[in-house]
């Protein structure tokens, strides 16, 4: 009887927590006390349907805790700065239901500014901050749809040893990280020299080796909307030497005379795109629509008669055009874009690859204003090419046939972005969080995902 006891158990194991497989083995005993483990197994599978979770635990009686029990393990969540390990916890058991492809992760960090005022946690009976900005890193699936805070702390630049440590919990849980990505704030570039990373020296070794398999490259990204920003500011503010040409905003200015008469041809240009000012410099999409196909091919078009007075037309539209094809691969959001220039990277590898190597020879020559030297965004878009062109070929060698293309636009920020816009909101038309703030809001975002 004891043997078929251990071979029933041994049976169980793989697919229940340990409370389950009491429970099922014993069914008329009542567990008292869940056990961490079967929480977040349980929030694990409530994630994916709560419809679900009510229907296996009510009609098909699976055993898995009352809703009750979850809503109180999440009010005491533990949402402490630094690694956030019960949330490793719950990934661990998510992991388990995941391929290996699926595991593959990105991390990506940023910082949000809080209000620099005091609170007071009154469960703790402890005072937080001030403090002037909270880092958080987010892990992310490169192939699955997946998102999880993983980290977070005040007034914290995220050094070497930091990164690695936090690369080696999401290892240790089952998570195999291909990628990293960050702006070009001071601190990161700090990071990217600890790193190792000199595009300048290497162009090829834009990575740095993962700390637990010797055999995997982490890859290191520059946020490409970031870098689009950056590009616009110094277009309009200084200029660039671009292949023997000055190119400014002289054509888009004549543009914009054209489109105050009768003739329109440029519908997606206004005057607010080359006066960005403040906040407006900080608005992705103000800076996309200046490098648009649209732009490009309208000056192309204005350049029979109607701009005949501006000499770097022809440089214009070839730099805005190239521009947008550039940031059309670093941006796609599936396999197959609403045109092909937005298409998964690795669906047209050889044109998107000219592309990139167009950029890179570009931009190696590129001169902003009288700047002699590369300036960090420039750094960074060669580090993206060579990225991204090396972690492809290092998937498809991981992979196999299971992997062809790379959906681009989760080697970007936007998931960062998107979770403080998330805190943000949650103060209404306080956006500037404190401390506290912070930590409350972060558990309810875990709680949801």
């Amino acid at each position: 009887m004891t043997r078929a006891r251990d071979e029933l158990q041994e049976m169980l194991s793989p697919f229940f927590t340990p409370g389950q497989v009491k429970l099922l083995m014993n069914p008329m005993e009542k567990i008292t006390r869940w056990s961490s483990e079967d929480i977040a197994a349980a929030i694990s599978l409530r994630s994916v349907s709560p419809k679900a979770y009510k229907y296996l635990r009510k009609t098909k009686k699976d055993p898995l805790p009352a809703l009750s029990t979850l809503r109180k393990w999440v009010a005491l969540f533990n949402v402490g700065e630094g690694i956030l390990n019960d949330v490793m916890i719950i990934m661990k058991y998510k992991s388990k239901n995941m391929t290996k492809m699926e595991k593959a992760t990105v991390i990506c960090f940023d910082e949000i500014h809080l209000s620099n005022q005091m609170a007071i946690e009154r469960r703790q009976e402890r005072v937080i901050g001030p403090h002037k900005k909270c880092q958080v890193v987010v892990a992310r699936g490169l192939f699955k749809k997946w998102k999880q805070p993983v980290f977070y702390n005040f007034d914290q630049d995220l050094t070497k040893e930091l990164l690695f440590k936090i690369i080696v919990q999401l290892y240790n849980n089952g998570y195999t990280v291909f990628g990293m990505t960050c702006d070009l704030g001071p601190s990161n570039q700090n990071l990217i020299k600890q790193l190792k990373i000199n595009v300048i020296e290497n162009e090829d070794e834009t990575y740095f080796e993962h700390p637990c398999d010797e055999n995997v490259k982490i890859h290191v990204f520059v946020d490409a909307p970031h870098l689009m920003k950056l590009l616009r500011n110094h277009f309009l503010d200084s200029g660039l030497y671009v292949n023997g040409h000055f190119v400014t905003s002289a054509a888009l200015e004549r543009l914009l005379e054209i489109n105050s008469g009768d003739l329109k041809i440029a519908f997606k240009l206004s005057r607010i795109h080359l006066d960005v000012q403040g906040t407006q410099r900080q608005n992705v999409k103000l800076a996309t629509q200046i490098f648009s196909a649209t732009n490009a091919s309208a000056i192309e078009c204005g350049s029979r008669g109607f701009m005949d007075n501006c000499p770097e037309r022809v440089a214009t539209a070839t730099f805005l055009k190239m521009f947008n094809d550039w940031f059309d691969i670093f941006n796609s959001v599936c396999k197959y874009g609403n045109h092909p220039g937005r298409n998964g990277y690795g669906v047209d590898l050889v044109q998107q690859n000219n592309i990139l190597a167009k950029v890179t020879s570009t931009i190696k020559h590129m001169k902003v204003g009288s700047r002699q030297g590369l300036l960090p965004f420039q750094k960074g878009i060669l580090i993206c090419n060579s990225s991204l062109r090396n972690l492809y070929y290092d998937l498809k060698k991981k992979f196999n046939s299971e992997m062809s293309y790379v959906i681009t636009s989760r080697l970007n920020q936007d998931v960062v972005e998107n979770l403080f816009s998330y805190i943000r909101s949650m103060g209404a038309a306080n956006d500037r969080p404190t401390a506290l703030d912070i930590r409350y809001r972060l558990r309810w975002y875990t709680a949801r995902h």
